[in-house]
């Protein structure tokens, strides 16, 4: 769980910088679908395949924290790693963006807008969770929290887009925090400045 800048972790930073690259491209697409139930599909496909190289590395990211013999409450690497992932790689924050994709991809089509609104807006709040902070996810999650909220705020912008209607005043305050914070925590590893750029630029839309 080091550092992806650290120099003396500059293998982990390379493939760190290969999980996070895929979501430059996301952000770069845009549906401007306004109700069109293809692009939506066709953006959450988008999503299952970035999203395949971080599960990929669950199953042995645990196999590695599985060495030591403290138990979850006396490892922190293991607390990082189940508030990620959950102890059986399903739950965890990645977990909740899972169970999001699959209401936005079941239930979103069918939804009032009203309903839609009120869905835009819980997902803006989950994502809030990954800011630095007291509980920050990405402070305190290390490297791998990063493309978990990538993903997580791709979906913001998948479903934005979508239904094709402003968040409200605190939606809107919580989307430009997130601008903030994208566009001043780069890492010297290009992909990973280029992917925060373009989720700026996308959540500035």
């Amino acid at each position: 769980m080091a550092e992806a800048c650290d120099s003396a972790g500059a293998p982990l930073a390379r493939g760190f910088a290969a999980l996070v690259e895929p979501y430059a491209d996301f952000f770069a697409y845009s549906t401007g679908a306004g109700g069109n139930a293809a692009a939506l599909i066709e953006g959450l496909l988008r999503l299952e395949t970035m999203a395949a190289a971080i599960e990929a590395r669950i199953a042995p990211l645990w196999h590695d924290l599985a060495r030591s013999a403290l138990t979850v409450a006396e490892d922190e690497n293991k607390q990082r790693a189940d508030r990620l992932f959950g102890l059986d790689g399903r739950a965890g924050l990645l977990g909740e963006v899972r169970r999001l994709q699959r209401l936005a991809a079941q239930e979103l089509p069918h939804m009032s807008e009203a309903d839609k609104a009120a869905f835009l807006g819980a997902l803006i709040a989950f994502v809030g969770a990954f800011l630095p902070g007291d509980s920050g996810a990405v402070e305190h999650s290390g490297v791998l929290a990063l493309p978990v909220y990538l993903q997580a705020l791709a979906l913001v912008v998948l479903v934005r887009d979508w239904i094709a209607a402003p968040p409200g005043l605190a939606e809107q305050a919580a989307i430009s925090r997130h601008r903030a914070f994208l566009l001043g925590a780069g890492c010297p590893a290009g992909p990973v400045v280029a992917a925060f750029h373009a989720a700026a630029q996308a959540l500035a839309r």
